[in-house]
């Protein structure tokens, strides 16, 4: 039987310069960069400027990297918000008055563009709260497939949720919970439902894979 890992706790604070003061900084992952990371980022900026060439190279990455079908489906912006923003003015047009959104409120990523859409349209917002996990833990919170499913109806057109929870760093399976809602939004006879995952906090830790999660087209 293997050794388990043990963490150099002293090792892993060095290489943070953000952490030598002694602070404990609640964030996720994304917000405080380690020293390789920032003399990697500092060697791109300086020597590696970006070209068309290499924007198309970026594409490439990142179909791979997201297990994309094509490099026309990869679209690059300043922020998720942003993106989100985006993503919501171009759905516009076919949002009806009466469409149900569901979101998560971790971060306005998840919830901020769809609640300007539903004004802006007519739709219905629902939340979907994160509950406990452990009883005896009043931390221990996050998104579960059975309180989704009740919220889901034939009038129910986006979802929008997030791969790993910003505010509690709690990780939720992707596939498993789109493969239920939309064998239940089918079931409920939803005729269209688009699902918006935000990966933020995700995408540094973990694989994304769009097709085995449903979420392209």
């Amino acid at each position: 039987m293997a050794a388990p890992h043990i963490l150099d706790v002293d090792f892993a604070r060095s290489q943070f310069p953000a952490l030598k003061a002694g602070f404990i900084f609640a964030d996720n992952a994304g917000r405080q960069p380690s020293y390789p990371v920032r003399h990697r980022s500092h060697r791109r900026l300086s020597h590696q400027h970006q070209c068309p060439t290499g924007s198309r190279l970026q594409r490439l990455g990142s179909r791979t990297l997201f297990n994309a079908e094509s490099n026309s489906e990869i679209a690059f912006g300043p922020s998720s918000t942003s993106n989100l923003e985006n993503l919501a003015r171009g759905l516009e047009p076919d949002i009806q008055p009466g469409d149900e959104f569901i979101v998560t409120g971790e971060h306005e990523a998840n919830c901020g563009a769809w609640k300007k859409l539903a004004a802006r349209r007519g739709a219905v917002v629902k939340y979907w709260h994160s509950t406990p996990t452990h009883p005896n833990n009043p931390y221990s919170f996050s998104l579960k497939v059975e309180d989704l499913l009740p919220l889901i109806t034939a009038k129910t057109r986006i979802v929008a949720f997030t791969a790993t929870s910003n505010l509690l760093g709690s990780v939720v399976p992707v596939q498993e919970i789109t493969r239920a809602l939309r064998a239940d939004a089918a079931a409920k006879g939803a005729k269209k439902v688009e699902v918006s995952i935000d990966c933020v906090a995700y995408a540094p830790h973990r694989r994304m894979d769009v097709k085995a999660w449903d979420i392209v087209g």
